[in-house]
């Protein structure tokens, strides 16, 4: 299991969690970020296949080409 800090952990327990995260599963690479506003995407990698944002509570589905 992986994890990331979130906008409010903000605890001690919480600071040796990442702000962000990125992940090899199946060939795959997937960089995990709490809120998707502070994703900068010219930082990423041409070879990122999936964006993982945890902040939002509703689920949604959002393709970024």
């Amino acid at each position: 299991m992986h994890a990331i800090r979130g906008n409010i952990d903000k605890d001690d327990w919480a600071q040796h969690y990442p702000e962000t995260l990125s992940l090899r599963i199946a060939q795959q690479l997937f960089h995990i970020v709490h809120d998707i506003k502070q994703l900068d995407r010219r930082t990423l990698g041409d070879d990122v296949a999936v964006i993982v944002s945890t902040s939002r509570i509703l689920p949604m589905n959002q393709l970024f080409y």
